[in-house]
């Protein structure tokens, strides 16, 4: 099963994501929920950094085995505010399309909100 945790602040704010494991709908090569929620989980990556233009310095990213991790390393104060917006766009489409797999694919995908107070997520 695909874990989906969208990582929040106190204000319910999404802060980033990270994504672990196989959705084992189907076998490796033709899994096509795994293939949907890992183009899901690269278009946030490719347009957080190539359209909106966040720096590594402002938002972390880590892929390794099967496990996707995008965070801000700053807090909201520090990123220029046009940024912010056009990136809670982004984070919010992910988050839909997320559950709405969930919704269809229950066995396969799983999605959670935590709330992390002091703003920090470590990838």
């Amino acid at each position: 099963m695909t874990r989906v945790e969208i990582c929040k602040n106190s204000n319910g704010e999404i802060i980033g994501i990270k994504v672990q494991g196989h959705a084992e709908y189907s076998k490796d090569g033709h899994d096509i929920v795994c293939s949907a929620i890992s183009a899901l989980s690269f278009n946030l990556a490719y347009g957080l950094f190539d359209v909106i233009g966040f720096s590594d310095k402002e938002v972390g990213y880590l892929e390794k085995d099967a496990y996707i991790g995008i965070v801000y390393k700053l807090n909201y104060d520090d990123i220029d505010i046009d940024k912010i917006l056009k990136a809670k766009i982004l984070f919010k489409a992910f988050a839909i399309s997320l559950k709405n797999m969930q919704e269809q694919y229950p066995d396969n995908v799983k999605v959670e909100n935590i709330i992390y107070y002091n703003t920090e997520v470590n990838l």
